[in-house]
């Protein structure tokens, strides 16, 4: 028997269903951050605040509903993938372990 998601509408599972959203805002977002650089033009800048926003919101409904899958399902939570999935979709960008702080302006940072 398949692993049957817990959080779902008329049977279609919602995890997957949002999936898209945030990838897609975060890209866009990627974009516009490109179009400000280029144009120096405010819209592009409130726009990518915009996208991050809306990405960083649907993320955190992706992930609720698919710890909602995980918790709720003893087959979902027996899948080593699952865990895995979950492990790097939770883990913070390369960035955010240095502070946000490139090598550069790290090593900058400590010159006497």
């Amino acid at each position: 028997m398949n692993p049957k998601s817990t959080a779902q509408i008329a049977g279609h599972p919602i995890h997957p269903m949002l999936i898209p959203f945030p990838i897609a805002c975060f890209v866009l977002a990627f974009l516009s951050d490109l179009a400000f650089w280029r144009t120096s033009t405010d819209f592009w800048a409130n726009a990518s605040l915009w996208l991050l926003g809306i990405g960083l919101i649907m993320a955190a409904l992706a992930a609720a509903m698919g710890l909602t899958d995980a918790l709720g399902d003893v087959q979902i939570r027996n899948l080593s993938d699952a865990w895995l999935h979950a492990g790097t979709a939770a883990s913070p960008p390369k960035e955010t372990w240095r502070g946000g702080r490139s090598p550069k302006s790290t090593q900058a940072a400590h010159r006497p």
